[in-house]
């Protein structure tokens, strides 16, 4: 979720995680909540809300610069993101867990309308040519086609890709 929707905050003595997402999707946020709190037991996990519809997770720790090597000045999508050898052994590992984070940061799942007949797909936006590339990667190493409608969008549409994303990573809810 930090490639997506996450930064970290420099404090004077310390990193602050912060993660924004959607205050209509619980189970997203418990998702969030719970992730942080395993990789990072020794500080409380705080969440803010702001109105209308944005959670933000968070969570103090200097571990999140190691944690989170691609944290740098700028926003995402001006500098170079790539995974340390050891951040691509866990993605290789369980892909359908880092697609996950991806999708309920930055994708959605819809119903799209083809000839009259209604068929559930998933999409992914993201302005980081490197977030959208280890994206499809991810998608590679699960098995998932898909497609690049767009230059920040990469869309996965067939059936039974669809069913097993459904299954594997479940809706956003």
């Amino acid at each position: 979720m930090y490639l997506g929707d996450g930064y970290l905050a420099t404090c004077p003595r310390t990193l602050d995680l912060r993660v924004f997402l959607d205050s209509s999707q619980p189970s997203v946020i418990e998702s969030c909540e719970e992730a942080m709190r395993r990789v990072n037991p020794f500080h409380p996990i705080g969440k803010v809300i702001r109105p209308p519809s944005v959670t933000i997770v968070r969570a103090y720790g200097r571990c999140w610069l190691s944690l989170f090597p691609q944290h740098g000045p700028g926003k995402k999508h001006t500098r170079l993101i790539a995974l340390e050898p050891w951040q691509t052994n866990i993605v290789t590992a369980e892909p359908f867990s880092f697609l996950a984070g991806l999708l309920h940061s930055d994708g959605s799942r819809f119903v799209r309308t083809v000839g009259g007949k209604a068929y559930p797909a998933y999409n992914f936006f993201n302005h980081s040519t490197d977030i959208l590339d280890l994206f499809c990667w991810a998608c590679d190493l699960a098995g998932v086609h898909y497609t690049r409608p767009g230059r920040h969008q990469v869309s996965i549409a067939r059936r039974a890709d669809v069913a097993v994303l459904d299954s594997r990573i479940g809706p956003k809810n």
